[in-house]
């Protein structure tokens, strides 16, 4: 067989092996790449592998596990994290995957059988194969195993061979690692996908409508305030409303929509248009007025509406009927 039939026949052996797989994992496409999906696990993307040998029982290499294996003991084998190989120990797998791919081999059985990988944390005895071969003879077959993640059994596998229910026989087993699943970026990304969740605008709302006239002076502000508390960066958009009156014409009221750490009028803050009484007008006006300001991550900000009277023909001259606050955060 030349070099090319040999490579297209390792093709199809190849997609024939892992086409069993099939019948276990639904695996499904999305924009974020491969997904391999079961029923007992949540959803991981799917990292490939350059193959690296985690398990050979043969004298004297003992890698892993010390071998033979002997009809029908099961062994745990650890492999996530650093690991013994054929190379050296070695992190193959990291600590958390949630499933392994693996190429598993029996080597010189004393007797016919079957391999059962499955999550060390299974219970009871395999009842499903993944490997079954004759005597002596050497049969490879790919294995996708689910993985524990926390407990005794982090990040193992059990491995059991079986001679069709006959005890002492034995065989040697080798196991490659050529992949493994993940729900790392996936953890970050539903964690990325949850804060701009939480990033929608929402409103914070604080409302002051006293029943009676609050007087307003030229020395010191009437001040309400809200505070908001940014999920992300971004930006809070603050808008105000107020009812005045001053009852001496010429005069009148004005508001700042400001930072409440910010110094107060008289001494700074930054002004809105004032309402000045017209003269010979009895009623009241309305100032109305928005300003919007930047926020960082995690900052709880407080913003306050202060209004004042303007004109200096009388003291308490300006009073405030009702006034409304509302801060809106936006990413």
């Amino acid at each position: 067989m030349d070099s090319v039939a040999a490579t297209d026949g390792r093709r199809r052996l190849w997609r024939s092996r892992w086409a069993a797989i099939g019948a276990a994992v639904a695996v499904t496409f999305g924009g974020g790449g491969l997904f391999a999906v079961s029923a007992a696990s949540p959803e991981s993307s799917v990292v490939t592998l350059e193959p690296v040998r985690i398990l050979d029982t043969r004298d004297p290499v003992n890698v892993g596990l010390a071998g033979p294996f002997v009809s029908p003991v099961a062994q745990d084998l650890k492999v996530t994290g650093s690991v013994a190989t054929t190379t050296g120990a070695k992190t193959v797998v990291p600590t958390g995957a949630t499933g392994v791919f693996l190429n598993v081999t029996p080597v010189g059985s004393t007797a016919a059988g079957f391999i059962s990988v499955r999550p060390a944390n299974a219970a009871g005895l395999p009842s499903t194969s993944n490997v079954n071969f004759t005597v002596g003879a050497i049969n490879p077959n790919s294995v996708l195993v689910e993985l524990p993640v926390g407990g005794a059994d982090d990040g193992k596998i059990e491995i059991t061979f079986d001679a069709f229910g006959a005890a002492g026989p034995t065989s040697d087993v080798l196991v490659d690692v050529v992949g493994y699943t993940t729900d790392a970026k996936l953890v970050s990304l539903q964690a990325d996908v949850d804060a701009l969740k939480t990033a929608q605008p929402f409103t914070v709302s604080n409302s002051v409508n006293p029943p009676t006239y609050d007087n307003l002076t030229t020395t010191s502000a009437n001040v309400i305030s809200v505070s908001v508390t940014a999920p992300v960066a971004g930006k809070v958009t603050v808008h105000s409303t107020a009812t005045v009156k001053n009852f001496i014409e010429g005069d009148g009221v004005y508001c700042a929509i400001t930072l409440a750490s910010d110094p107060l009028p008289p001494g700074g803050g930054e002004f809105r248009q004032p309402y000045i009484q017209p003269a010979g007008s009895t009623g009241p006006g309305n100032l109305a007025g928005t300003r919007t300001f930047e926020i960082s991550a995690g900052s709880t900000v407080e913003y306050a509406l202060a209004c004042m009277e303007i004109g200096a023909n009388a003291v308490n001259g300006g009073h405030i009927f009702s006034r409304q606050l509302t801060a809106t955060f936006t990413q």
